[in-house]
């Protein structure tokens, strides 16, 4: 039912293009009129259709980019349009962004963009597009110059689901662009996600400046714009020169295009993900040389560079350029002081780094059986980036599934527990050998944490030889069940260590357990293995201070001065984030603001701590 065209109500975006202009849409993102779910267009604000429609409309719940609601469409409906107030003028090119989804049968959609002509509406661009379960974005633009007619004419927006079932449609953007402008990029900040569909303000940025100590790593990063589509687009990088003999070699310069992923806000806290928001946001350093960029889409490119520790101090200089076929590369100027401090090797760094590793998650990404040949080769290089990190312990598995099954990739054991029939046990330390030996080779060689005497749920799992088959028990700590089953086990392994010459670096580790839990714990160790000391990730007890070698409590949950107190002892004293989330962060998600991991180095230093665990 056509209604006439309300007042400006919402806008786009609230950013001012280089060389264009978002253009107001009202209602663009479906959040009028904001009540309840609303199954025709006659109360929604902006958009209409031809006629009632049955099954189209607002709701939430789908996923939407933009606020809570988004509009949906079934295909028995007529199409909806939205005429804009906005005029098409002479030598402007004009854009249509929205994000669509697959929400029950749907397959494709129908976006144009159309003039009006005393009311009837005339095509100015058709796109069929394939929409499939995520909110993935869809671009049409055309050249007013191109279509002469429509100039002086209001231009309008129109949708129609033409493949069955249920679509969404969300954060519709119109704008203007240069059609002779293809793209462009310049230095941005570190401490920033770019959205990819925001125009980042990086125009004119084409240098950029930072000072390093000789032996440090440090970051830039260039955000790429397409005002147009390119393809094939590809990075190079020359050495950095002082200008009087002193090279920064270009091996020592990596720049990696930025991957976008999906992600939600964190608002589920410790529980499971909300359904929406679903953001996008940039997070892998992906291994792909050369990529296309869309049409109206931002590329970041993070670049890492590693100072030798034996540069001359200096200014240095040098270019990287981003190119693409056919069309003028980008070349953009990096230029370091280097002062004469010198930062020692990270194997020799102070800062207690515990980043949890998990390795079947890598076997499970590659489809590859885990602790074969090609396991191994698969974690050699993310192991050697930990090490590189600075990252002073490994993670190993005394059970299966230490934490329940809160991982999306469950722990394995790296020890299997069997129970021969005559009642004795067996221990086979094989992959928990290769992997503590695999990470002496690579230079992690400082703490092994063995998770967990106190596993979630109190479970744990072991192969039992009468039956032929898995089997678990339930005990949880100080009960005579758990005394029973982990005795005979901490007897072998002390044993095992002391052969292996591991047993200082070895310690037992927990994680969030009750303080009962901990004190039945730490007695059975005291009591069978004495010379294994204790980490435990979780809430601070007083009553187990000594008792504890390496501490990581939560960020305000330990008293600098106690720290104080741990470190006059040799004891540990670190802090750790989680899924639990506030207004003040910091955290470590996809969604956090890359200056909080910055943040989580500072306040370890201000609060006396040894370091960061998470």
């Amino acid at each position: 039912m056509k209604k006439p065209v309300a007042a400006l109500a919402l806008f786009s975006l609230a950013i001012t293009y280089v060389r264009g202009a978002d253009l107001p849409v009202e209602n663009y993102s479906f959040e009028a009129p904001g009540t309840v779910k609303q199954t025709n267009w006659e109360s929604v604000p902006g958009w209409s259709s031809d006629s009632p429609a049955a099954d189209s409309g607002v709701e939430t719940g789908q996923g939407p980019m933009d606020g809570t609601w988004t509009g949906f469409l079934w295909a028995e409906d007529p199409s909806v349009w939205n005429l804009t107030t906005n005029v098409i003028v002479a030598g402007e090119a004009y854009r249509l962004q929205l994000n669509a989804k697959n929400t029950g049968g749907g397959s494709s959609l129908r976006i144009m963009l159309f003039y009006d002509n005393a009311g009837t509406r005339v095509p100015l661009a058709t796109l069929d597009a394939t929409v499939g379960s995520g909110m993935d974005s869809y671009t049409l633009q055309f050249n007013a110059d191109d279509i002469p007619a429509a100039i002086g004419s209001q231009i309008g927006i129109e949708v129609e689901n033409i493949g069955g079932g249920w679509v969404a449609v969300d954060h519709v953007r119109l704008s203007t662009f240069d059609p002779s402008f293809v793209w462009e990029g310049g230095f941005g900040s570190i401490d920033v996600r770019y959205s990819q569909d925001v125009y980042p303000a990086v125009s004119g940025t084409t240098n950029w400046s930072d000072t390093a100590w000789r032996g440090e790593r440090v970051y830039a990063q260039i955000v790429l714009w397409a005002q147009q589509g390119v393809t094939n687009v590809s990075y190079s990088v020359t050495d950095l020169d002082n200008g009087q003999g002193g090279v920064i070699g270009s091996a020592n310069i990596k720049p990696q295009f930025v991957s976008y992923v999906l992600t939600d806000d964190g608002s589920g806290g410790c529980g499971a993900p909300p359904a929406d928001p679903v953001l996008l946001m940039p997070d892998i350093l992906d291994i792909d040389s050369q990529r296309d960029i869309a049409v109206g889409t931002a590329q970041p490119v993070w670049i890492s560079i590693d100072i030798p520790s034996d540069t001359d101090p200096g200014i240095y200089q040098g270019q990287v350029t981003v190119s693409s076929p056919g069309n003028d590369p980008l070349v953009l100027t990096m230029n370091i002081e280097v002062l004469a401090n010198t930062l020692p090797p990270p194997a020799d760094w102070s800062f207690h780094l515990d980043l949890w590793q998990n390795p079947w998650s890598v076997a499970r990404y590659h489809s590859v059986t885990p602790w074969s040949q090609e396991h191994v080769d698969l974690l050699i290089p993310l192991l050697t980036m930990l090490r590189d990190a600075g990252q002073k312990v490994i993670t190993t598995t005394l059970v299966n599934a230490p934490w329940g099954g809160q991982t999306y990739d469950a722990y394995g054991t790296m020890i299997e527990w069997t129970k021969h029939t005559d009642g004795t046990w067996s221990y086979d330390y094989t992959i928990f050998d290769q992997y503590v030996e695999l990470c002496d080779s690579i230079g992690l060689d400082s703490q092994v944490n063995c998770y967990s005497m106190a596993a979630w749920g109190n479970i744990y799992q072991y192969y039992d030889e009468a039956s032929a088959s898995y089997q678990t028990v339930t005990a949880a700590p100080g009960t005579a069940a758990y005394t029973a089953h982990w005795t005979p086990f901490l007897q072998d392994f002390r044993s095992h260590l002391q052969a292996k010459g591991w047993t200082d670096r070895t310690k037992i580790a927990m994680d969030e357990r009750a303080v009962g839990e901990m004190q039945a714990v730490v007695n059975l160790v005291k009591t069978h293995a004495p010379e294994l000391e204790i980490s435990l990730a979780g809430h601070y007890f007083s009553a187990l201070d000594a008792d504890i070698y390496d501490w990581c409590p939560w960020a305000d949950d330990v008293d600098p001065a106690v720290t104080s107190v741990r470190a006059a002892r040799g004891q540990i004293t670190t802090f750790y984030t989680m899924c639990v989330t506030s207004p003040d962060g910091p955290n470590n998600f996809v969604f956090s603001p890359p200056a909080e991991q910055v943040w989580d180095g500072w306040y370890a230093a201000a609060q006396n701590l040894d370091g960061f665990l998470r």
